[in-house]
């Protein structure tokens, strides 16, 4: 685990560009995409991942600036 908030920035920063550019690729058609079988996360569909490397920005952000382990974050489009 990265803890150092420079560290965990610099990797960030080098991460971001492409997962960005790997989520605005997907089709359209992969946002109703799901597993037919799993748990947990196993079952998880596109969209679910997709806002689980949103969410987790905030997570990790928040405890790196010291206002602990936040997941109490509110989307703006949640259905």
């Amino acid at each position: 685990m990265i803890d150092d908030p420079a560290a965990f920035l610099n990797y960030f920063r080098s991460i971001q560009p492409r997962t960005c550019r790997d989520v605005v690729a997907l089709p359209a058609s992969a946002e109703r995409w799901e597993p037919t079988v799993g748990d947990g996360e196993n079952g998880w569909g596109i969209s679910k991942i997709v806002h689980h490397i949103a969410e987790s920005r905030v997570y990790f952000e928040s405890a790196y600036t010291g206002n602990w382990w936040r997941y109490d974050w509110n989307p703006l489009n949640t259905q």
